[in-house]
């Protein structure tokens, strides 16, 4: 199963795809999005979305927010900011 490395198109976004980078190198491809961008297609994919996020409701719509690995990432931050963003 290749990697899709999802970052961000800024600075910030291609720090943390050099980080990811540094980890997976050529075994992940990589793939800048801003904001408003259409969602790519990840099936049967193991994805990483790095500095970015997309809106909750279309993390719902994709069905990624069944995943327990980032209702961890996205929870404990969203409780903090006084939103919950889980399923």
């Amino acid at each position: 199963m290749k990697r899709l490395i999802i970052h961000h198109f800024d600075a910030d976004g291609f720090g943390a795809a050099y980080a990811a980078w540094t980890k997976f190198g050529d075994d992940a491809e990589y793939l800048s999005i801003n904001y408003g961008d259409p969602v790519p297609d990840v099936a049967g994919r193991e994805v990483f979305i790095l500095d970015f996020s997309f809106p909750r409701e279309v993390l719902a719509e994709e069905g990624w927010l069944r995943d327990s690995a980032l209702r961890r990432a996205v929870g404990p931050a969203a409780r903090g900011a006084g939103r919950d963003y889980r399923a």
